[in-house]
């Protein structure tokens, strides 16, 4: 009381608080008391501690010079928008000049509707390539004046141009250049006040050179990623000329800007009307000048904002970071390489596309279950649909979304690790080279359901793992396991591989319980009871979604509308049918339609939408695929989903399905009576003859391979001509700064610094991928020796963990190299849900060596 009471006044509030056979004095100090003794607190510590408050003030005075600096630099690279309107006679262009010594800054060509002039174009591939492009190609899409596009036929080409195929060119078609020191030109004569020429930019496009009405323009056409590029010429004004309340915006940078500008012209007459700077108005003084913000405050005052926010952050980082570290290295190495992806990912974003994607962002707007039965509703598991909503409910972009959850998945992996009694540092080498394996950054790109089928199958083999050792935790790891596979289930439809899987899984806890107690009945009920809820969760999510599929337009007892029995039926009897020659990739040709036509007169009242408007759908995909034109290929399956809604409107899945019923059943009537020859059909929607098909098996397997240990960080892809973005912008939240990049998006990130860090994720997951198969002979024999006829109770866990991993791995390389050889194509997203295993394995393989060399290096202990 001694140190307290001279602290009270007559301001001071306190009371007595009895309770539990005490009193207690509560004191609340008035504000100055209070901030006085934090005032001697924080003199307390800096006495205390001087050399560690040294360091802090050293690292934030750091910290504001290089982020001022930094920023500084950033800001002097900024571009600001200056908007013009005017009224000009006979003024060829605006000049924009500063008021001190007259330099020009800009000039702006000026457009007069009412000019007109002949244009003689020359545009000349040069065959150099500029100081960042990888090529010297040259893409002319289009040339145009305000009267007409001009036609390639009446173009002049000397050298050797190519014609490659482009929905966004004239007449679907792209002039080329390739070839590097080798110059080819093109010549062509148009009339009219304004001249564009439209062309390609990417990462293979060089310099080309433009001359037209006497101008000459140099463009070196390289862009970090794609994107359409274009350059305008303006009839030259006639004296009489004149243009009122002309537009023109240009973009400036602070060291163009200067403090003072004078707008006018060389030729004519020009009369600056308004004036707006980075969208706010600025007075138009005397003969056109206007007055521009300093260097000052463009530059150097934000940046200097910043370097302080900089200077104040990093310390609060650092505490932030430190603090935990020192209580868990894990989570707080977790929690950087978490910001570390984030960052990666921070330019990318949902692409656009159509069929597939469009239909999961139309799905999940419509609650899946809410949308009308249309030809391509309910097609699809309803989880990925009801993933989108849940992220739109929370406001969360989708992009961003997917990249948590694929964090989390492989947080779930990870951290199984030290539960099976191998050391910490596994589980955070396991959980970076998984978080960021590059095959992520250009797949999650896309709207496809694999991307949420990935971490969802993660999560699942994770949860397996979690549920290994016996104790208390296994009943909620297997409850784990049963509400992943469950939504894995529902996502896409490879059910086979989920139960193979949860097999395995049943298998291994039955392996391990009777190495621990000896006793096969006691073992096999252990991992029966652990297995309950695996399948419990699954019959009751399944049976739900199937509930409410019958409860709602589509009107059938099912998850999809892609599980029909009447549907599968049938296309298993077109399989079912002998064509005279088979051939590789096409499961149904044109010769058994036409005897299922004569054998089931349902099935023949789609003949004419099956051989008209859907074969025309779906003929020129199959062209794509190399497959011959005329026929559908590999994508029948969707032309027999289609055709129906030719003939008419279904008002539900279960009506449709019947009709698809009915047609398999006079087909099945039909081949029982021997009215054409038939095969046996081992696998639903899979070409009856293996032989066709077994040999581009090997093909498959070692693309995918390759794929996993060549994974490309950069897909440079436009989206889709004709796809409707704002879908995507509803249903995904896309970021629009991101998603309006001139039409197209991208999965490569602009930044050099964020390339050359996704280009290490690629390399360092190459070394795990080679290390896994390298490794993995050493442990098998290091176990084997371990093992040598007797249960070790620290091997069996690790031994359990292989099988898992390696199963999960190589039945879905397996599944996806039989559809690569039964469906031509291999794309990175097939493979993208076992793509972290083999790092995964790697880590495993390397913790169990250290593991047994640290155990070989310690000494004997002997009794004395």
């Amino acid at each position: 009381m001694d140190g307290i009471l001279p602290l009270l006044n007559d301001k001071s509030a306190f009371n007595l608080a009895r309770g539990r056979g005490r009193t207690n004095l509560i004191v609340q100090a008035p504000k100055s008391v209070r901030m006085k003794q934090s005032l001697i607190f924080i003199k307390e510590q800096l006495c205390r501690r001087p050399k560690a408050f040294a360091a802090l003030a050293l690292v934030c005075v750091a910290a504001f010079t290089l982020g001022t600096a930094y920023w500084a630099g950033a800001f002097g690279r900024a571009t600001h928008e200056l908007e013009l309107w005017a009224d000009a006679q006979g003024a060829p262009q605006m000049l924009i000049r500063r008021a001190g010594d007259g330099s020009a800054v800009r000039g702006v060509p000026l457009h007069y509707p009412q000019a007109r002039r002949d244009w003689n174009v020359e545009i000349e591939s040069t065959g150099r390539r500029g100081a960042k492009a990888w090529g010297a190609e040259v893409w002319i899409q289009e040339i145009r004046s305000d009267e007409g596009v001009l036609g390639w036929r009446d173009a002049t080409l000397e050298g050797d141009w190519t014609r490659k195929q482009a929905e966004d060119s004239t007449e679907g078609v792209s002039l080329v250049s390739y070839g590097e020191g080798v110059p080819r030109t093109l010549r062509a004569t148009l009339h009219g006040s304004e001249l564009s020429i439209r062309y390609s930019r990417h990462q293979w496009t060089g310099i080309m050179r433009v001359t037209a009405g006497g101008e000459t323009r140099e463009i070196d056409t390289w862009r970090n990623n794609y994107a359409p590029g274009t350059t305008t010429f303006y009839a030259p004004p006639g004296p009489d000329d004149r243009i009122e309340n002309a537009y023109t915006d240009i973009f400036i940078s602070p060291d163009d800007s200067g403090s003072r500008l004078l707008v006018g012209c060389d030729e004519g007459s020009l009369t600056l009307l308004r004036a707006r700077f980075d969208g706010r108005d600025i007075p138009v003084g005397a003969a056109g000048a206007i007055s521009l913000p300093s260097r000052f405050r463009l530059v150097w005052l934000p940046a200097l904002g910043m370097g302080l926010v900089t200077a104040m952050a990093l310390p609060t980082l650092l505490a932030l970071l430190f603090i935990p570290f020192r209580r868990s290295p894990f989570w707080s190495f977790v929690a950087a390489v978490c910001l570390l992806k984030l960052w990666m990912i921070g330019g990318d974003e949902l692409r656009a596309s159509l069929y597939d994607g469009r239909g999961y962002m139309l799905s999940s707007i419509q609650g899946f279950w809410s949308e009308p039965f249309s030809p391509h509703g309910y097609e699809r598991q309803p989880v990925y649909p009801l993933f989108i909503s849940l992220c739109r409910v929370f406001g969360l972009p989708l992009r961003m979304g997917l990249e948590l959850l694929w964090l989390g998945a492989c947080l779930c992996a990870a951290t199984a690790l030290p539960r099976l009694k191998l050391p910490r540092w596994s589980a955070a080498a396991a959980f970076a080279l998984m978080a960021l394996n590059p095959i992520t950054f250009p797949v999650f790109a896309f709207g496809y359901q694999d991307v949420a089928y990935a971490p969802l199958l993660l999560c699942l083999v994770g949860a397996m793992l979690h549920a290994l050792p016996a104790g208390r935790w296994r009943a909620y790891a297997c409850a784990g396991v049963g509400l992943s596979a469950a939504l894995v289930w529902n996502t896409r439809p490879e059910h086979v591989m989920v139960a193979g899987l949860l097999a395995v899984f049943a298998l291994t806890l039955l392996l391990l319980d009777f190495a621990t107690s000896r006793k096969l009945p006691r073992a096999a009920a252990s991992s029966l009871k652990a297995l309950a809820p695996a399948v419990v969760l699954i019959a009751a999510l399944t049976l739900t979604f199937a509930g409410l599929g019958r409860t709602t337009p589509m009107g059938v007892f099912a998850a999809s509308n892609f599980q029909l029995p009447g549907f599968t039926a049938l296309y298993n009897e077109l399989l079912a049918i002998q064509p005279a020659n088979p051939e590789a990739y096409h499961p149904v040709p044109t010769e058994v339609r036409m005897k299922a036509y004569e054998a089931s007169p349902t099935f023949a009242t789609l003949k004419w939408a099956l051989e008209g408007p859907a074969l025309e759908t779906y003929t020129t995909l199959a062209a794509k695929g190399g497959e011959e034109r005329g026929d559908y290929g590999v994508f029948f399956f969707w032309g027999l989903r289609q055709a129906p809604w030719h003939i008419r409107q279904w008002q539900s899945a279960a009506q449709l399905d019947r009709f698809y019923a009915q047609c398999a059943a006079e087909l099945k009537a039909a081949r029982e009576r021997g009215a054409y020859a038939s095969r046996a059909v081992h696998a639903q929607y899979i070409e009856p003859d293996g032989a066709l098909w077994l040999p581009f098996f090997r093909e498959g397997l070692w693309r995918y391979m390759r794929m996993l240990a060549s994974a490309k960080v950069e897909q440079l892809s436009p989206e889709e001509k004709g796809v409707e973005a704002w879908i995507f912008d509803s249903a995904a939240l896309r970021r629009t700064a991101l998603a309006e990049n001139n039409g197209a998006m991208w999965s490569a990130a602009s930044p050099t610094a964020v390339r050359s860090a996704k280009k290490l994720c690629a390399v360092l997951n190459a070394v795990a991928t080679w290390g896994a198969a390298i490794l993995f002979l050493p442990v098998a024999v290091l176990f084997i020796f371990r093992l040598r006829g007797k249960a070790d109770p620290e091997t069996m866990p690790h031994m359990a963990l292989l099988i898992i991993v390696t199963a999960a791995f190589l039945s879905r390389l397996l599944l996806v190299s039989v559809m690569h050889a039964a469906a031509f194509g291999a794309e990175s997203r097939y493979i993208l849900p076992v793509a972290p295993l083999p790092a995964l394995l790697c880590v495993v393989f390397a913790a169990t060596l250290w593991a047994a060399a640290k155990r070989t290096r310690r000494p004997d202990k002997t009794p004395e």
